[in-house]
């Protein structure tokens, strides 16, 4: 009799401890993480660079820190660092071009992974590499290199070519003599190369290349040209 007078209340007690533990996955999934004396509240990108991000991350209750941890796509393994409350949050060494999932909480992660929301970050790619393979003829043949990463990764967009014909004023100085030409080319053109034609002999150019991820372009190649006479 004492058994059946006591289940209905065990079962009670056991459903209320499966409520709360689903409630509290559920908050910590919206809100960043959450436990008992401390709150991500919100977190928001300020800043993307070929090498940083910069986060506003707000926190409440009895923490005085807080935890950010990351990875690139391509990495196996994640990064954790510590920030105070109230400190600037930028997370920098990264790689130019990467694609990388930010998770923060108030424990650090390497005692207990919580339930967060995640934040995908590309960040800005780097400097293009180019070289001119050849210049006659009223031709240039332009070539850039992608490295295996930036390719497996696949988050720059598009390449821009651009140029124009330039004219020396005043010594060091440059003005434009003609109309800009741009080109945008897939990085999943055969071949990382590209030949302008039509250059008038005789005449400077001045050739700029970059890169363009979801962060935006980065930074930009840009050199001067001298095109000879046509044999």
């Amino acid at each position: 009799m004492y058994i059946l007078q006591i289940f209905p209340r065990v079962i009670t007690k056991i459903f209320l401890a499966v409520l709360i533990s689903f409630v509290w996955a559920k908050t910590g999934n919206e809100t960043g993480s959450i436990n008992e004396t401390g709150t991500i509240d919100n977190v928001e990108v300020l800043k993307v660079t070929d090498e940083s991000v910069e986060f506003s991350v707000k926190i409440s209750g009895e923490y005085d820190s807080f935890y950010a941890s990351y990875k690139d796509k391509l990495d196996k393994n994640e990064t954790v660092k510590e920030f105070k409350k109230g400190e600037r949050v930028l997370v920098t060494n990264l790689t130019a071009g990467g694609l990388y999932e930010f998770q923060f909480q108030i424990e650090s992660p390497l005692k207990i992974k919580l339930p967060s929301k995640s934040y995908n970050v590309t960040l800005l790619p780097r400097l293009p590499e180019v070289i001119f393979r050849s210049l006659s003829n009223g031709l240039v043949e332009i070539e850039w290199f992608q490295t295996f990463n930036e390719i497996f990764r696949g988050t720059i967009d598009y390449h821009e070519l651009s140029y124009d014909r330039v004219q020396q004023y005043r010594g060091t100085n440059w003005t434009r003599a003609d109309c800009e030409v741009n080109i945008k080319l897939s990085p999943r053109c055969l071949g990382s190369k590209y030949t302008i034609a039509g250059l008038s002999a005789g005449s400077y150019y001045e050739i700029r290349f970059r890169s363009h991820t979801a962060a935006g372009y980065g930074k930009e190649y840009i050199n001067k040209i001298y095109s000879v006479s046509k044999q």
